[in-house]
């Protein structure tokens, strides 16, 4: 039952699957134009002047112009993943143009994938009202079926499902759709028979439907792949169709004893396994009637297995007779086995055969030997020194392998010693052999580099590293250090930094700051409770900045900030570039530590934004006397507005004289959208008047930023309770304490 179960989901799940994809498909391209035939690339083009069509649409345009509009940012928006904003663009067209019902149909969908059913189906039952008949409400009552059976609620979705088959007959004539409609209603009857689909492949097999026999017989074995019983059978639809490979497959994934033998005897004799044939052809005539398809296929095996009997005993008598010289007796036989089969194989023997029979016929018996010429001899005899001296250098040469082999031999005997011993009595022999024998040390000293590596005996790495020159060096001082991280503890991260402090840094390969970095890593909870002067073998004068630098970053992709922060701390300010700015603002921020940063030490370039994250953070007196000691040429547009607000506590038309400071800095058209910040701190603050002043300047100029224009009249016709709210957009710039409270 469990397996049944199991069985029964699984088919549910690819149905639905299956169902709601072809559903989508076919339901957009009644609809027109789908988002799926959108790439990321054109949505995203198409998001942009979708925006902008938007934003700039004239009062006067049409309703449904614009919902169309909406329409089609939605759909780049799914095509980019951005789910809410899709649901929130296609709501919109819905309010402006609530009767088409393709609009409702795209809600419904998006909600179908994301899940939420129940909201979905709100949407679907409208699009079905708005185009009753139509195919949009054929394939939306299509969804709402899918819907219900994934509820479990059948009647509904039968009922749903009649409805759709009656608005879109054709669309059910095929009958992979057929199978994947009734299998997303749980159609117990017809899974019922998916679960048969053993029996229905006999059925079709018998009717010549070998395609959909097939077909059954693989989604049986695919459903229980211990019913090997199936596999036989599809190796037996795969012979009928000639697919001889696949049916051989097929039919040996069946244990020995079950095997149908007539039907892989079969197919190793179409493909030209002639000796396996005849051993599997033996083995048939033994298999009883519950094999083979229950078909009586004996007469015919025996009669091939008479052939390939005959075959293979003729070849065999051929190649006795033509080991013994008997070339006619040979070719005979061979003959004999060509007229039971008739296979390359013994086509070469027979002209092989017959090539040494007229060799053999064309020599004339009793013909007098002419007498041999004398240059004959003389090449003869030469021909015969240089196989001698060939066979002498031949000889040499094997007797100077041999003598090399055994010094390699001994060499490699010796080698094998010195690394069975305790790591210092090898270095102990390693010395005695120094000194016996200068010139060959290197080559030891190579091979016990990885052994002497692992010993993790600090003292004995360095007199060993004394031993190479600069490139084994480094090699072998990497192996130790790495070696001494793999043995773990704060002592042995401090043994592997000491070590690679020995490699100069310009020397560094990728695997030498790996090691520095993991050392670091592994023992950061005890560094950083070490005092300055614990610290001198760890922060290494000799390590360059930049390998701090990395470790940082390291510590900060880990989330780790405090780390980084104390990492930095060691590098001096005045070497740090743009990166290293970056990486210490952005710990910083992350820290929480916005308020210890020293606004005189960091970059011009970078003090806006500080500046900014500390208006946002709430720290505006530090924001004021920043600005009040700078130079009010060098002010940026953002200060203007951060002066006027922090100003406000006084009265609002000495604050308002920060606005026409930056009006005539930067006039309209330039830096629009500190314009429009100070417009929406007026609404906010509920001078209309002021926000009507800024949003006219811009209409005057023909110049036009987001809703502005929509704004200004509302103002203008007192319709100040319909502007959408101007906090929502200020709660990304103000400081969050302005709206604590609500």
């Amino acid at each position: 039952m469990q397996l049944r179960r199991r069985v029964l989901a699984r088919v549910f799940r690819a149905a639905v699957l299956v169902v709601f994809t072809a559903a989508v498909s076919a339901g957009r391209a009644a609809a027109g134009p789908a988002e799926d035939c959108l790439t990321e690339s054109v949505a995203k083009q198409k998001l942009e002047i979708c925006s902008k069509a938007i934003a700039s649409a004239d009062p006067n345009t049409p309703k449904s112009d614009i919902a169309r509009l909406y329409s089609e940012r939605s759909a780049a928006e799914t095509v980019l993943g951005k789910p809410d904003y899709a649901i929130d663009d296609i709501n919109k067209a819905i309010t402006l143009d609530p009767s088409n019902a393709t609009l409702h149909m795209s809600v419904g969908e998006i909600y179908m994938h994301l899940g939420k059913y129940d909201k979905a189906l709100k949407y679907l039952i409208k699009a079905a009202e708005l185009k009753a008949g139509s195919d949009t409400a054929g394939w939306a009552l299509y969804l709402k079926s899918i819907y219900y059976s994934m509820l479990g609620r059948y009647s509904l979705a039968q009922s749903s499902l009649k409805s759709a088959r009656q608005m879109l007959p054709d669309r059910y004539a095929d009958y992979e759709t057929e199978k994947a409609v009734y299998s997303s209603i749980k159609d117990k009857k017809y899974q019922t028979k998916l679960l048969e689909s053993f029996e229905a492949g006999k059925r079709e097999l018998s009717a010549g439907q070998l395609e959909r026999a097939a077909a059954f017989f693989s989604e049986s074995l695919a459903s229980n792949p211990s019913l090997k019983e199936a596999s036989s059978w599809l190796g037996s639809v795969y012979y009928d169709q000639g697919d001889y490979p696949r049916a051989l497959q097929a039919l040996l994934a069946v244990p020995e004893a079950e095997r149908w033998n007539y039907y892989i005897a079969a197919c190793q004799f179409r493909t030209g396994q002639y000796e396996k044939a005849l051993a599997s052809f033996r083995a048939a005539a033994k298999d009883g009637p519950d094999k083979n398809r229950g078909e009586d296929n004996k007469q015919e095996g025996m009669k091939v297995l008479t052939l390939l009997t005959g075959y293979f005993d003729n070849v065999k008598k051929g190649d006795k007779a033509g080991d013994q010289g008997d070339t006619a007796g040979a070719l005979e036989a061979y003959e004999k086995a060509r007229g039971y089969l008739e296979t390359s194989e013994i086509k070469a023997l027979i002209e092989t055969q017959t090539d040494i029979l007229n060799r053999k016929n064309s020599q004339i018996p009793g013909a007098a030997a002419e007498p041999e010429p004398e240059s004959s001899s003389v090449l003869r005899t030469a021909a015969i020194t240089v196989l001698v001296l060939a066979l002498v250098i031949l000889a040499i040469v094997k007797i100077k392998n041999g003598i090399a082999r055994d010094r390699v031999q001994r060499w490699e005997n010796f080698v094998a010693r010195v690394l069975s011993l305790p790591y210092r009595d090898a270095f102990s022999l390693y010395c005695d052999y120094k000194d016996r024998n200068p010139y060959d040390a290197p080559r030891l000293a190579r091979r016990m580099i990885e052994f002497v590596a692992n010993s993790c005996d600090f003292e004995l790495v360095k007199v060993f590293a004394a031993e190479f020159e600069e490139e084994d060096r480094n090699r072998f001082i990497a192996a130790s250090a790495a070696a001494f991280i793999r043995q773990g503890g704060f002592a042995n991260c401090i043994d592997a930094l000491g070590l690679i402090n020995e490699i100069p840094f310009e020397q560094w390969d990728d695997g030498a700051v790996f090691i520095f970095v993991n050392a670091h890593v592994l023992c950061d909870p005890v560094l950083f409770d070490k005092s300055s002067g614990d610290m001198r073998d760890i922060w290494a004068p000799g390590i360059m900045p930049e390998a701090y630098f990395l470790l940082a970053r390291v510590y900060a992709r880990r989330g780790e900030m405090g780390f980084a922060l104390r990492v930095m701390e060691h590098l001096p300010q005045y070497s740090w570039s743009d990166p290293h700015w970056l990486l210490y603002l952005r710990s910083m921020f992350a820290a929480g530590g916005i308020a210890k940063i020293e606004l005189n030490h960091v970059p011009d370039e970078y003090k806006i934004i500080v500046v900014e994250e500390l208006f946002k953070a709430g720290l505006l007196k530090r924001v004021a006397n920043h600005l009040n000691d700078l130079s009010r040429q060098r002010w940026r547009p953002e200060y203007f507005f951060y002066m006027f607000f922090i100003s406000l506590k006084g009265k609002f038309d000495e604050s308002w004289e920060y606005y026409n400071l930056f009006s005539e800095s930067f006039p309209v058209g330039k830096f629009s959208r500190v314009h429009y910040m100070f417009a929406l701190l007026c609404e906010h603050l509920g001078k209309h008047e002021k926000a009507l002043s800024i949003y006219e300047s811009f209409i005057s100029a023909k110049k036009y930023y987001k809703d502005m224009n929509q704004r200004a009249r509302m103002i203008r016709e007192k319709k100040i309770s319909e502007l959408s709210s101007a906090a929502e957009q200020l709660r990304r710039i103000l400081p969050a304490s302005v709206f604590a409270g609500g």
